[in-house]
């Protein structure tokens, strides 16, 4: 056996189209995009036996610290079946020679390895047989654990739900809870109009990113994050779908003037009879009084954008062999009551079925019991689309260099606060 460090994309890729371990973020196109996104030097690293025939692939990202020094960071780990010892053996004893030649400090890598699903019903729970040897392998080789984290505190998300798109549409729809049935038939009430974008709609997309993040205090990327996304990432097999839901406030206006008249004429019709039901009266009523305020808040809105068409949403989802992950939403503050956040989440839904997807990740959750928590509600709307939850292992660390491995992690939480300072004021 041989240790590479520089794989060519055909080769890399043809090894990863069967690999059940295969992930977006161990994609090549994944790691030339980090390159030019967040300028960390992506390794191509593998194993070929005797023929030249690979036999492990994992894309590793090298991030520069001080005086020289750096560490790998293998998102989602390797493409590799974790009970087989003695490749993993030779291919970390490897990884250690390269790294100290390159004054790697230390590996960081999460896998993509899972711990247990739980059925969206909650009735069945699938724990992961080989978890066991999972960790005592992993243990065996020098990586320390960095912990089972319940929120988001680790680089990539440690829990998700995923929809299994193997299923009939009906079944998927069906698998919607009531809630959000409702929302989407709401959604459609409105006649919210649903469109695929491209990299042309980047800008009106970053808008409502920067809506959606400035809610959460900072913006974690610039506009040129998303274009680089759509030009280095969208190539051949490698997708990027950009999605996007509009309304016209102009027809809502017109809906509702009209749905006014109606009822005006049936109050009318049931006044001349002397027998009518208050109860029903009032239902008629308080349909007029809903519409008079959605005509209210419509034409506000109009006036302030002054646009026929008023874009609400846009999401981007990623492809990568049978799989996609829904990885950004952008959402406007306003027409809420429209329910076109949840509309839009159906349509891309039901489209990756239709491009032959096996699952929909609908990318980060968090484990929390307390329905307090700012946090809980993200898991009940993901929920409510009907995927079963996954648990992953979390982060492991090798080290490499003790010292600098230490001075690191002293100093790596004042490096977060003094980014945080800094993207919380960005302007």
């Amino acid at each position: 056996m041989k240790f590479i460090t520089d794989i060519s994309e055909e080769k890399y890729e043809k090894f990863m189209k069967n690999n059940e371990y295969a992930h977006f973020m161990q994609s090549y196109r994944w790691g030339k995009f980090q390159e030019i996104a967040t300028k960390r030097k992506a390794y191509y690293l593998g194993v070929v036996d005797d023929n030249e025939r690979l036999i492990f692939a994992s894309m590793g990202l090298k991030k520069s610290l001080y005086l020289g020094y750096s560490y790998l960071y293998l998102p989602r780990a390797f493409c590799i079946d974790y009970k087989n010892k003695e490749l993993l053996d030779f291919f970390v004893s490897e990884l250690k020679k390269f790294c100290k030649q390159e004054k790697i400090i230390f590996v960081k890598i999460d896998p993509a390895f899972i711990l247990k699903k739980v059925s969206n019903d909650e009735k069945t729970i699938e724990e992961n047989k080989d978890k066991d040897i999972f960790f005592k392998n992993l243990f065996s080789l020098g990586f320390i654990s960095l912990g089972l984290n319940k929120l988001f505190e680790s680089s990539q998300p440690r829990f998700t739900y995923r929809i299994d798109l193997t299923k009939s549409e009906e079944d998927i729809l069906n698998n919607f809870s009531k809630t959000l049935k409702k929302r989407i038939k709401k959604c459609e009430n409105f006649d919210i109009e649903i469109e695929e974008g491209d990299s042309s709609d980047i800008e009106e997309f970053y808008r409502l990113m920067r809506l959606t993040e400035e809610r959460k205090t900072f913006i974690q990327h610039d506009i040129s994050y998303y274009k680089d996304l759509f030009s280095i990432y969208n190539q051949g097999e490698y997708k990027v779908k950009l999605y996007k839901a509009y309304v016209y406030p102009k027809k809502v206006i017109k809906n509702y003037e009209d749905k006014i008249k109606r009822l005006t004429e049936e109050i009318d019709e049931l006044k001349s009879h002397e027998n009518y039901k208050k109860t029903y009266m009032n239902e008629l009523l308080k349909q007029i009084e809903d519409s008079k305020n959605y005509i209210k808040e419509y034409t506000e809105v109009l006036n302030n954008y002054k646009k026929d068409k008023i874009i609400l949403n846009a999401h981007i989802i990623i492809y990568y062999k049978d799989m996609c992950w829904a990885l950004y939403a952008g959402n406007e503050t306003v027409l809420l009551d429209s329910c076109s956040n949840y509309g839009l989440y159906k349509y891309h839904i039901l489209d990756a079925k239709k491009n032959k997807c096996k699952f929909y990740d609908n990318f980060g959750a968090v484990s929390l019991d307390k329905k307090d928590h700012p946090l809980f509600g993200l898991n009940t709307m993901k929920q409510s689309f009907g995927g079963d939850f996954y648990e992953f292992s979390g982060e492991f660390d090798l080290v490499i260099n003790k010292f600098f491995y230490q001075i690191f992690k002293l100093l790596i939480p004042i490096r977060r606060k003094i980014k945080y300072f800094f993207l919380k004021h960005k302007k």
